[in-house]
C-alpha cells in the first residue's frame, strides 16, 4: 500500500492504493469527498471471498491537507506500518 499525493484543478488529491474494498468503503463514509476505484486499471487478484478481500483505489480530495488529515487517514486504515507516500 502506497499513497500518492498530486494536484488536479486546485486541488489536493491523495491516491491510496492498494486497500481492501472495506477499508476504503470505511474511509470514504468517514471523508466525504472521495471516489472508491478499480485499481487503476492494474488487476489484483481478491484476497479473501470478494467483494469484502477485494482490492481497489481510493481518491481523497482536500482543499486543504494538514497533518490532521493524515492522522485520521492513519487511524481509519488501521495499520501498524508505515505507508509510503509519493509526491508528484
Amino acid at each position: 500500500m502506497h499513497i500518492e499525493i498530486f494536484r488536479i484543478e486546485g486541488r489536493t488529491c491523495l491516491l491510496i492504493s492498494p486497500i481492501r474494498i472495506s477499508v476504503a468503503e470505511r474511509m470514504a463514509s468517514a471523508i466525504e469527498n472521495s471516489e472508491v476505484v478499480a485499481a487503476l486499471g492494474a488487476y489484483f487478484t481478491p484476497v479473501g471471498e470478494a467483494p469484502v478481500s477485494e482490492l481497489v483505489g481510493l481518491y481523497l480530495y482536500f482543499d486543504n491537507l494538514d497533518t490532521a488529515a493524515f492522522i485520521t487517514i492513519n487511524h481509519l486504515i488501521e495499520t501498524d506500518k508505515p505507508i509510503p507516500v509519493i509526491v508528484r
